[in-house]
């Protein structure tokens, strides 16, 4: 079995090196890329391991596939001005060896872009941290054969990375319900709450944003907490630490509930895997830090910091952060995401792991809320809670045995409303010029309160 799924991962990711070099050379439409990779891939995962997959690994797949699938159904690029620059980085990291954004078209086009900052030489670096374009790089191998790629082609590759990154958090998120014991249907549940029904469908898929990668980082120490005495524990915990410290560094709040004092000190499989994550989370510091020193001139000079003046943490906004985090028709984490209304009302089962992901999910409302742009700019929907998203799925899912029928059919209620909501901008609103996601309340952020506006109707 571990060896028919190692073939099917060469596979899969030689099929998408394929289709990249051929979309590179020009045999194949740029704005196919995405779609035909994602069918490519799932077609061979199934051929080679569908009668081999148990029932639980099949509702796993199904969910993971319809995720991937609908994430580039859309066929256009959902590039946005914060994700542009790991979306040309790995190019670059690939071609020149350097995380410089010197040489990539986005550079040309928007040399006064916010994000870039213009170190003494004369070069030029992205205040963002490197993650997103290290995860990304091994999708962009392709684009080597590209002396010169258009910004157009490299927002592709974006596109389809983002969207093979948040299938793989779906998959960490199926295959951590499957080893706490849920059954079939509520790992398919569970994994299409997160996959379909939220942010992941219009954020997390769609761009090379950090969520994307928290979200993977999540997916690995909530697989890992699970069952931390199982055999890879502590690789998963050490991986998860050192995505969230390279990707979004405040984030690491988010793994502490699943390394609590309890845990550690019930045996020794807790203490090693905080040992783990705590190691991945040095390593990504480093790493950080050597970034931070090759571009910025010394290891704690933060390029955000630099660019902006500050860290991007007041205290000002409250409480009205913590109020529009939550129910702002704009950006409310509520009002886009509606089946967590439910998820207050039903019993969580007396098991840890549920309760910390529970509580990872209000530690990020807590962060956020303290964030400068709770609201998160541009973005549609609750761009800033997109990553807490996944524990919270499998909180709801491991809930789920223990609703009622009255429950169950309301939860199915909201989350097809969620998906509704999310699927209208990404196949409807996208391509609407008069639709803009901006401001903290405005109700024209979201697609009811948008195509019901008076300008709207009149129009």
């Amino acid at each position: 079995m571990k060896l028919g799924a190692v073939s099917a991962a060469v596979a899969c990711g030689l099929v998408v090196w394929f289709c990249g070099a051929a979309a590179v050379l020009g045999f194949l439409p740029e704005s196919l890329l995405p779609l035909l990779a994602s069918v490519a891939i799932v077609s061979t995962s199934a051929a080679l391991l569908w009668r081999r997959w148990s029932v639980e690994a099949r509702a796993i797949a199904l969910a993971t596939a319809l995720g991937l699938l609908f994430s580039v159904a859309n066929g256009r690029s959902m590039t946005a001005p914060d994700t542009q620059p790991a979306s040309e980085q790995p190019w670059n990291l690939l071609r020149h060896a350097t995380l410089l954004l010197d040489g990539t078209p986005a550079l040309a086009a928007h040399p006064h872009a916010h994000w870039i900052y213009r170190r003494p030489d004369g070069s030029h670096a992205s205040w963002y941290p490197p993650g997103m374009a290290l995860l990304a790089a091994p999708v962009y191998l392709p684009t080597l054969l590209a002396t010169a790629p258009s910004e157009a082609l490299l927002s592709q590759f974006e596109k389809l990375a983002a969207a093979l990154l948040n299938a793989g958090a779906i998959l960490l998120l199926g295959l951590s319900l499957r080893r706490a014991g849920s059954s079939a249907r509520w790992i398919f549940i569970g994994c299409t709450l997160y996959g379909l029904c939220g942010s992941a469908l219009s954020i997390q898929s769609q761009a090379l944003w950090q969520h994307t990668g928290v979200a993977l980082a999540l997916g690995l120490v909530l697989l890992a907490s699970v069952d931390a005495e199982g055999r890879g524990a502590s690789a998963l915990g050490y991986a998860a630490g050192l995505i969230a410290t390279i990707v979004r560094p405040p984030d690491l709040l988010l793994l502490l509930p699943f390394l609590s004092l309890r845990s550690i000190a019930q045996g020794l499989s807790g203490r090693r895997l905080a040992l783990a994550v705590f190691l991945g989370i040095g390593s990504g510091a480093a790493l950080f830090g050597v970034n931070n020193w090759l571009l910025f001139g010394a290891p704690w000079r933060v390029g955000y910091l630099i660019g902006q003046g500050h860290l991007g943490f007041t205290f000002s906004e409250l409480p009205e952060s913590l109020v529009g985090l939550l129910v702002s028709p704009a950006h409310g984490l509520l009002i886009f995401v509606p089946w967590l209304l439910l998820l207050p009302l039903v019993p969580l089962p007396e098991e840890r792991t549920a309760r910390a992901a529970l509580s990872s999910g209000l530690l990020l409302l807590c962060l956020m809320s303290c964030w400068w742009c709770w609201w998160g700019a541009e973005a549609f929907g609750p761009r800033m809670l997109a990553e807490a998203q996944l524990p919270l799925a499998f909180a709801a899912a491991r809930a789920g045995p223990a609703m009622s029928v009255w429950s169950r059919r309301t939860l199915a209620a909201l989350a097809l409303a969620g998906f509704a909501t999310h699927a209208s901008y990404l196949f409807v609103l996208s391509r609407d010029a008069s639709f803009h996601a901006d401001g903290a309340w405005s109700a024209r952020a979201h697609p009811v309160g948008h195509w019901l506006s008076p300008g709207r109707r009149a129009d």
